[in-house]
């Protein structure tokens, strides 16, 4: 008998968009690659890079206006950067290299600014195979008020609200940026990424609302990682003492994403 068998890669040849923050970005890196390019290589598929450092989803009110926090909010249009006085570019950084504005052996230009507001990514990519959320560091507030407003069985607010008035919030934001997927290819799929230690369990909560009520995958890679000190000392850059991972983390991590990838394709 022979029980040789063929397993497809359905990813070949597909279009995956990456909304995350520095660590799928690849801060930190001096190998020009971060575990979402890994794993795009390894899977033959166009990674659109909308990772920023520094980036949240959701923004915060002052003065009754929305502000980005301290790096940006993707939950936020340009129209409302340019009122708190940002400036988001005209057009994405290409070629673009992970963690290359500190890097002098693979020199780049360094971060994609252009992909801080949603509205460059979902309508402009409304042909993407998979949305990967990989947000969890940088924001500050998972408060549960916007979650627990929301009708999860009929897309709405309780209240007849908009999505945009649930913004402050990190699953407000995300519900507002899911709203947003939907509306530019309705037929979208996506995935919840955990890719560090920044903000792991209050993110791991919050996803898990989200696959529990919908069923939408959460790849937790940083949860099945070998974390002892020793191996932190290696996952983790400068040494082990920053949280961002060190090029062997991110090949470990690429590694995993990779097979993860295979799993739900």
């Amino acid at each position: 008998m022979n029980d040789t068998f063929y397993v497809p890669n359905p990813w070949n040849g597909k279009k995956i968009v990456w909304l995350g923050t520095s660590v799928p970005y690849g801060s930190n890196t001096f190998g020009g690659r971060s575990y979402a390019s890994i794993a795009a290589h390894a899977l033959g598929c166009t990674l659109v890079p909308a990772a920023v450092p520094g980036q949240a989803i959701h923004a915060k009110r002052e003065n009754g206006a929305l502000h980005p926090l301290t790096y940006g909010s993707t939950a936020l249009t340009r129209a409302e950067y340019a009122a708190a006085g940002w400036s988001i570019p005209e057009a994405p950084i290409a070629p673009w290299l992970p963690g290359s504005e500190n890097n002098a052996e693979h020199p780049g230009p360094g971060y994609n600014d252009y992909y801080r507001t949603w509205e460059h990514i979902f309508p402009l990519h409304p042909d993407a195979d998979l949305y990967v959320f990989d947000v969890a560091p940088n924001n500050t507030d998972f408060g549960m008020d916007d979650w627990n407003a929301f009708d999860t069985e009929n897309w709405a607010y309780r209240d007849g609200s908009s999505f945009a008035d649930h913004r402050t919030t990190f699953l407000g934001a995300l519900l507002y940026l899911m709203d947003k997927m939907y509306d530019a290819q309705p037929q979208a799929r996506m995935a919840l990424v955990l890719g560090s230690a920044f903000a792991y369990e209050a993110a791991r909560s919050a996803f898990d609302l989200l696959q529990q009520t919908w069923h939408i995958p959460v790849i937790d890679l940083w949860g099945r990682v070998n974390t002892s000190p020793r191996s932190l000392t290696q996952l983790r850059s400068k040494n082990g003492t920053d949280a961002h991972p060190s090029d062997f983390g991110h090949r470990v991590l690429g590694q995993m994403l990779t097979q993860e990838l295979l799993r739900i394709g």
